[in-house]
Formats: structure tokens, sequence, C-alpha cells
């Protein structure tokens, strides 16, 4: 983390730096028609870049998946794509997250939250509740056990009666599972 923080803080002009970086990424997947969707939508939606792209950026690295952050619901976000023609999927609708996707590149849209406390990517307290009724639902995958984890069972379980809707599709063991059908 203190290197990631020293490569930007350490360039005398990090701004200009990284934003040549930003602008390629736009030109290449076209994700400035989703920035000015969302930031129009009214005065006070946003949408910004998170995670593993950034990190990409600053790194120097290929950037193969995009995550954004929005205050938008997930409801109004699928709303907005789908009135602009935008194809998208429910990727983790219980989270929050909708995968959207242009010209072969995929978006993956997340709406913000305030979460009192967390556990990993979701909120503890949602999580738990969505745990213990999948694990009700879900016998076979042993959601009380693994708690949404890619246990080895649960990818056995996962390989033998297939996905549910509750499985994300771009987590990488799942994702693999669905190139192989």
């Amino acid at each position: 983390m203190i290197n990631i923080f020293s490569k930007i803080f350490n360039k005398k002009d990090s701004k200009n730096f990284y934003f040549s970086d930003f602008e390629n990424l736009n030109k290449i997947t076209n994700i400035e028609k989703i920035f000015n969707l969302f930031s129009n939508f009214s005065e006070t939606s946003e949408i910004r870049y998170v995670g593993g792209s950034i990190r990409k950026i600053i790194n120097k690295e290929k950037v193969d998946d995009i995550d954004l952050a929005t205050n938008i619901t997930p409801k109004i976000v699928c709303e907005i794509l789908r009135k602009n023609n935008i194809s998208f999927y429910e990727s983790g609708i219980e989270h929050g997250t909708i995968t959207a996707k242009i010209n072969d590149y995929k978006f993956e849209i997340t709406t913000l939250r305030k979460d009192v406390s967390t556990d990993g990517r979701f909120a503890k307290v949602s999580r738990d509740r969505l745990i213990t009724k999948m694990s009700k639902k879900y016998i076979k995958y042993s959601w009380n056990k693994n708690a949404g984890y890619g246990t080895k069972s649960h990818l056995l379980a996962i390989k033998k009666f297939g996905i549910t809707k509750h499985h994300r599709k771009t987590f990488k063991p799942i994702h693999n599972i669905l190139s192989l059908e």
C-alpha cells in the first residue's frame, strides 16, 4: 500500500502523469458514456473509478477489469443503462452490483452504501442475513458452513449442481466454471 501511495505522491505532477492513462482507458473502452449518463442523472449523482482499475493504472499494468462506484441505487442504474441501450446483467444485485457491457468491455458498477461493519466486499449485517437465507434455500451448497467463500466443497457443489442467481459470475472460479460449460 505504501508503494502505491509513493507512486502517486512522489511524482512532481502526479495528476497529469496518471490523467493520460485514464484518457487512454476512455478511448479504448468508451467509459465516458457511462460517466456522462450517471453524472448528469441528477444534481447529486456521481460515479467514480474504484478498485483494481486504479491500482493497475498506478502500476502501469493493463486494465482488464473496470470497477466503478455510484451513489445511484441498483434499480436506477438498470433503468439508466436500459434507457440508453447499454447491455447489462445483475452480477451481484444483492450486494448492489450491476455489470454493464460496452464494446466487449465489462464495467462492474456498485452502489455506495453505508455499512455498519464490513466483511471483505459485503456489509456484514446484510451479508449474514443473505447467507442465512441462502443456506436454507440452497442446502446443497453449504452456505451456512462456508459463509459464501469459495471453499473446496462449495466449488465442488457448484460444479455438480450449477450456479445460483447469488453467485457472482465475475468471480474467477465461477467465471471459469461457466466458460467450461
